[in-house]
């Protein structure tokens, strides 16, 4: 086996709330890929110390392949970041672990300095009620709303499957947030039922979750739903570790995205997506969409029906003005939790409660 951790470098000083954690691994037997099905970050050892990330693997490294003289390694890549205020002040050991089927963990360590004075400046809290949600369309401006009561940060690229280029960036704006009564970190994932078009959907023979023919159908689509949620969550952790499974989850629910006309079939994509993130031990789970296209997607708001004990965040109003009478307009039959609205060039959120 091989690898190294390329950044940070070895008794590097830390300074700033995030540090990027990158390398590469090849198991050097494997064929068709790198090897590796799991990295983790530790600050000390994994069997004393304290989980850092889960850290996105299977990155691009051509240099890696063109190293080795094998093309099929370049996806050897893998990298995280973690907030600085994981880690304590002064000298810290960093253990990168990376896993390998029947050969059990490769493990490479570096340290280094963390230097006092990594937490952001104090700022003004921002009024309880008010948050903002950010993602990928924030990326072409290189810039976040001031730190908020809450953030909610979506994780994919406004398709399932695709990557939010900006997410580590938009995950450490977000632990700026200032709420001491809503969680002041959530994130969204896009959402889909596109069918046999999509190279993503299942294939026939699948039979994890559900058995699956391969056509478009229900048991399929709770397939793909559940397949789209784990390629999200596999993205939150990659930034977040474990905070992934504590923040609240949003399923973004919209018309712009590829739909079959059966709405039954559509539901069990969310099903799937859902009882994906429950398995997780995700709790706080929840439905972004307007009344429009849920109507024209799932049906009519349904109390009793499999998505209505979920929260809502829906949007609609203009202006903050407007946003609190929106509070009781449900989308899924649930209670509304948020509302969302534009304000100085970015999407603004009202807690309803």
């Amino acid at each position: 086996m091989a690898g190294v951790i390329d950044a940070p470098s070895n008794a590097a000083s830390v300074t700033g709330t995030s540090l990027q954690v990158t390398g590469w691994f090849v198991d050097l037997s494997a064929q068709g890929w790198a090897g590796a099905d799991d990295v983790e970050i530790f600050s000390g050892t994994m069997e004393t110390g304290k989980p850092l990330a889960h850290a996105l693997f299977a990155q691009n490294r051509p240099d890696v392949a063109n190293a080795l003289k094998t093309p099929f390694w370049a996806a050897s890549g893998w990298g995280a970041v973690v907030p600085t205020t994981a880690l304590p002040t002064g000298p810290v050991t960093l253990s990168v672990y990376v896993h390998t089927p029947n050969k059990g963990w490769w493990v490479r360590q570096v340290s280094v300095s963390v230097r006092p004075g990594n937490a952001p400046p104090p700022t003004t809290p921002a009024p309880s009620i008010y948050g903002n949600d950010i993602s990928s369309p924030q990326c072409p401006t290189n810039a976040e709303p001031p730190p908020p009561a809450f953030a909610i940060v979506g994780v994919t690229g406004g398709r399932p499957f695709t990557p939010n280029a900006c997410l580590p960036r938009e995950f450490a704006w977000a632990l700026s947030a200032t709420s001491a009564n809503q969680p002041r970190l959530g994130f969204y994932m896009n959402t889909a039922d596109p069918g046999t078009a999509s190279p993503r959907w299942p294939s026939a023979g699948t039979s994890a979750p559900r058995a699956c023919d391969g056509s478009w159908n229900a048991d399929c689509a709770y397939d793909y739903g559940w397949l789209m949620a784990q390629d999200a969550f596999s993205r939150a952790t990659g930034v977040a570790g474990g905070m992934a499974a504590q923040a609240p989850w949003w399923l973004d629910v919209e018309a712009a995205n590829s739909w079959s006309p059966d709405m039954n079939t559509n539901a069990a994509a969310l099903q799937g997506a859902l009882v994906f993130l429950q398995s997780q031990n995700v709790t706080n789970i929840g439905v972004y969409s307007t009344s429009t296209d849920w109507e024209a997607l799932i049906g009519q708001p349904a109390p009793d029906g499999p998505f209505g004990a979920l929260l809502n965040w829906r949007p609609g109003p203009g202006n903050p003005q407007e946003a609190p009478s929106w509070c009781s307009r449900t989308v899924t039959g649930g209670r509304v939790k948020y509302v969302q609205f534009p304000n100085a060039g970015f999407d603004t959120d009202l807690a309803c409660y």
